[in-house]
């Protein structure tokens, strides 16, 4: 099944006047809560990045060095299915407020520590207008 696309038009069907940035997060994010599997629109974003940062519930993210840079370990709390073994409703549902709503919280965090483009400009100039 392709994820990306069906992702996509659900997304353009019930969040209209979105922004392509955050249709394209939307759309990743389900494919890889659907497959495990990121990529497909450009990105990573920082929103992309809070959906999987989300997976983690009350778990933890640490970042590690690695030959490659930082990287973000996720210890899971459990609570929630994997990257990989979500229904594409659910995937829907999940990812939606995380690319559709406001910023979370861990946006800052993400903004800061990941490496992230394809980022809509009006998340960046929130982000920026934050960073003081």
């Amino acid at each position: 099944m392709d994820f990306l696309e069906k992702a996509k038009d659900w997304g353009e069907k019930n969040y209209p006047n979105k922004s392509n940035h955050r249709l394209a997060a939307f759309a990743n994010s389900v494919q890889y809560l659907c497959t495990g599997f990121s990529g497909g629109y450009g990105g990573p974003s920082i929103r992309e990045h809070a959906v999987s940062w989300a997976l983690a519930g009350d778990g933890s993210n640490h970042q590690v060095e690695s030959n490659l840079g930082k990287i973000t370990i996720q210890f899971p709390d459990g609570r929630l299915p994997a990257a990989g073994e979500w229904g594409f409703k659910e995937a829907c549902e999940f990812a939606a407020p995380i690319c559709f709503g406001n910023l979370p919280a861990v946006a800052g965090r993400i903004y800061r520590e990941e490496s992230c483009f394809d980022d809509d400009p009006q998340d960046i100039r929130l982000l920026e207008s934050d960073e003081r």
